[in-house]
C-alpha cells in the first residue's frame, strides 16, 4: 500500500540559527555564496532592488531581531533575507544591470528553494522521530520524493 502527500508549507516562528542554516543550505545548492552583510551594503544601496515576502511565513516578530540578516551572492545578484515590519520573512533581491523581472525571478527561485528545503527537513525530522526509515529521490525537475517505511 502507498500514499502520496503534497505539503503546503507554513514557516512559523523558529530561532535565527536554525532558519539561517536552512536558508544557507538551500542557497548554496543554487550556487550562491554566503557573504558578510557589511561587505555588500554599498552595493545594495547603489543597485536596482526588488523585495519579496515569503507569504507562508509568520510569527517571527519576537524570535528574529531587526539586525538579523543573511546575505548571499551569485555573480551580480545579491539576496538579503531578513524579517519585515509585518513579522514575515523578506527577500531583498539586488543587482546592478538586472531588470525588476530578473530580480523577481531570482527571488522567487530562492524563496521556492528555501521553502522546499524547510519542508523537507521538517517532514523528514518528524518521520524519523516516529521511527520511519526514509529514502530520498531528487528528480531532474527539482522535485523531491521521500519514501517512508515503518515495519511492525
Amino acid at each position: 500500500m502507498s500514499a502520496t502527500c503534497v505539503f503546503t508549507p507554513v514557516v512559523v516562528d523558529m530561532a535565527w540559527p536554525v532558519l539561517s542554516a536552512t536558508i544557507a543550505s538551500a542557497m548554496t545548492a543554487l550556487g550562491y555564496q554566503v557573504a558578510a552583510s557589511a561587505a555588500v551594503e554599498e552595493t545594495v544601496a547603489a543597485a536596482n532592488t526588488v523585495e519579496l515576502t515569503v507569504q507562508q511565513s509568520q510569527g517571527f516578530e519576537e524570535s528574529l531581531g531587526d539586525q538579523e540578516t543573511l546575505t548571499v551572492k551569485k555573480n551580480a545578484l545579491t539576496l538579503v533575507f531578513r524579517k519585515g515590519a509585518d513579522g514575515r520573512l523578506k527577500i531583498c533581491a539586488t543587482g546592478d544591470g538586472l531588470s525588476d523581472s530578473e530580480l523577481s525571478a531570482a527571488g522567487t527561485e530562492a524563496m521556492n528553494a528555501f521553502l522546499q528545503s524547510y519542508v523537507r527537513e521538517k517532514v523528514a525530522g518528524e518521520l524519523k522521530k516516529r521511527g520511519f526509515a526514509l529514502t530520498e529521490e531528487k528528480l531532474s525537475d527539482g522535485t523531491i520524493h521521500l519514501q517512508a517505511k515503518k515495519w511492525g
